[in-house]
Formats: structure tokens, sequence, C-alpha cells
């Protein structure tokens, strides 16, 4: 894996998470009845977009640890 560092800098850019639409209208009404196939896609793009998150995470503090 290659890193891409700037010279003398430890600062962190401040980035938001894209939350998929279905899931951030889960999270809204998480007590709204939904049929069981639209739960389940649901379920599913929550399930990705945390998967991607973690994996986002890991590489960041690899690339923190090189750094340091």
């Amino acid at each position: 894996m290659v890193y891409v560092f700037r010279r003398g800098s430890l600062a962190i850019e401040r980035m938001l998470p894209s939350i998929p639409h279905t899931v951030s209208k889960m999270m809204e009404g998480p007590r709204d009845k939904v049929e069981y196939i639209h739960q389940k896609r649901v379920w599913a793009h929550a399930v990705f977009f945390l998967r991607q998150e973690m994996e986002l995470y890991q590489t960041f503090l690899e690339a923190l640890r090189v750094k340091m």
C-alpha cells in the first residue's frame, strides 16, 4: 500500500460519512412498520455501509501509525 502525506502536518480533514438514503430513513423512524423485503434491503445497506466505514477507519489508523 502507498501512503501520501502532507509535510509537517498531522491535521485531519473533516469528512462526513455518506449514509445511504434508505439507512437514513430507517434511522429517522426506527419503529416505523416496513415490509420484510424492504427491511431486509435496508439492513443489507446498513451492514455494507458500516463495514465500509470500519475498513476506512482501520486504513486511517494504519496510515497514522506509519506517519508517526
